[in-house]
């Protein structure tokens, strides 16, 4: 499949809104872009599960605490599970609790979160 026609796919599964923030696309000024939701650099492929549809703020804005070379280098997987209001879900495998909540302490605050 190209890599338009793939776009497609994902805008039409997402409704034409973010699928971090579920602003409609018909809202923004700037056409949403199509994320990886586990980056290519990461071994991430361009696939529709794999694939999510960002505004440019939430696309820009994004913080990762953990990478999936991370999980993988303490022998787990991370498996893509993407979920209309998550797309960003993913499940581990091969990984102890203690690992996982090693893992995921909080090491750097997200600018765009706020108490």
């Amino acid at each position: 499949m190209d890599e338009e026609a793939l776009a497609g796919l994902v805008r039409e599964r997402a409704g034409h809104c973010c699928e971090y923030c579920q602003l409609p696309q018909r809202f923004s000024s700037t056409r949403f872009q199509i994320d990886h939701i586990i980056p290519e650099q990461h071994g991430g492929k361009a696939v529709l599960s794999n694939l999510a549809l960002a505004c440019l703020a939430d696309n820009n804005q994004q913080v990762g605490v953990t990478t999936v070379g991370k999980v993988r280098g303490l022998g787990g997987d991370v498996i893509p599970s993407p979920r209309r209001k998550n797309p960003s879900h993913a499940m581990l495998s091969g990984l102890t609790p203690e690992q996982a909540s090693n893992l995921f302490r909080p090491t750097v605050k997200n600018p765009s979160r706020t108490k």
